[in-house]
C-alpha cells in the first residue's frame, strides 16, 4: 500500500512577549537599541561589517562559538531578528582576522561613549556625594579546595617504583602520600564570612558612578578589607568593612550602607 507522504505544516508566529522568553534571548531582545547605538563607530572601523559584530554579541550572550552563532541565526527567532540577516560561515575568519587589528581601540570607544550616556540614568544614589569618582567593593570569588586524589598519587607511585630498590620505594610511597593529603590545584586561603568557610581569593572591583568597572585587584580570601589600597587616583566610596583614610570615605547621612545603593 502506497502511503502518503505529508507535507509539514509551517506555523508564522511573532515575537513572544519580553516576560515569556528564555533569560538569553531577553538579554539579547533588550541589547538590540544598545547595539544599534554603537553602529556608526563600528562601520567607520570595519565598513560593512556590523552584522558580524553582532554575531560577537551573540556569541557572547549565548556562550558559544561563532559558527554556532551562525547556526542559531538559522533556528532562533530572537536572534534571526537581533542579526537581521543570514550570514555565511565562509567569511567569518576574515571578519575576525580584521576585528583583532581594532578591537582594543573600538571597544574603548565604545565602552566611553556608553558610559557617558549611563553616567545620568544609572547614577545610584549613594554617589551623589561630591568629588565621588569610584565605588568600592569585595566579593569572595570561591575556588575548590581541589585535593588531589589519593588513588591517582598511588597509580603514580607504583609506575614511578618499578626500577626501584626497597628503600627508595619506601621514601617514594611516604612522598606520593603526603602530597596526596597537602597538595591543592589552586592557589588559595580559608576565611569565614557569616558564619560560613570559604576557600578561595577575594576581588576588589574598581566601579564607576555609572556602574562600569574600569579595574579589578585580586588578593587571597583571608586578606581584610581594611587593608585595601588601589592604586587608581580619586575618591573612593566604601562600605563600613573598608577603613576611612586617604581616598576612602564612608556613606553618611540617610546613607549608611554602600551595597543598597549600588545594588539599585
Amino acid at each position: 500500500m502506497n502511503s502518503k507522504i505529508i507535507q509539514p505544516q509551517y506555523v508564522v508566529m511573532s515575537v513572544p512577549p519580553v516576560e515569556d522568553m528564555p533569560f538569553r534571548d531577553k538579554i539579547l531582545f533588550l541589547l538590540t537599541p544598545v547595539v544599534e547605538m554603537v553602529r556608526p563607530r563600528v562601520e567607520r572601523r570595519i565598513p560593512g561589517s556590523f552584522t558580524y559584530f553582532k554575531l560577537l554579541v551573540v556569541m557572547i550572550v549565548y556562550c558559544c562559538s561563532l559558527r554556532d552563532a551562525v547556526n542559531l541565526v538559522n533556528t532562533d527567532v530572537i536572534v534571526r531578528l537581533f542579526v537581521g540577516e543570514r550570514v555565511g560561515k565562509s567569511t567569518l575568519f576574515h571578519f575576525v582576522e580584521r576585528f583583532a587589528r581594532v578591537r582594543r581601540d573600538l571597544l574603548r570607544e565604545i565602552a566611553s561613549e556608553l558610559e557617558a550616556k549611563c553616567r545620568t540614568v544609572y547614577l545610584p544614589s549613594s554617589a551623589l556625594y561630591e568629588g565621588v569618582e569610584w565605588l568600592v567593593d569585595s566579593f569572595l570569588l570561591d575556588l575548590p579546595p581541589g585535593k588531589t586524589s589519593l588513588e591517582i598519587m598511588m597509580e603514580k607511585y607504583r609506575l614511578d617504583a618499578v626500577n626501584l630498590g626497597q628503600v627508595e620505594k619506601l621514601k617514594a610511597f611516604v612522598r606520593a602520600k603526603l602530597r596526596a593529603r597537602t597538595r591543592r590545584r589552586f592557589q588559595g586561603r580559608w576565611t569565614k564570612k557569616r558564619s560560613r568557610s570559604y576557600f578561595g581569593l577575594k576581588v576588589f572591583p574598581l566601579v564607576s558612578p555609572a556602574l562600569f568597572v574600569h579595574g579589578l585587584e585580586v588578593e587571597f580570601a583571608n586578606f581584610s578589607d581594611a587593608r585595601c589600597r588601589l592604586s587608581r587616583r580619586g575618591l573612593k566610596l566604601v562600605d563600613r568593612g573598608f577603613k576611612e583614610r586617604g581616598t576612602f570615605v564612608h556613606p553618611r547621612g540617610p546613607w549608611k550602607y554602600l551595597r543598597p545603593y549600588v545594588s539599585t
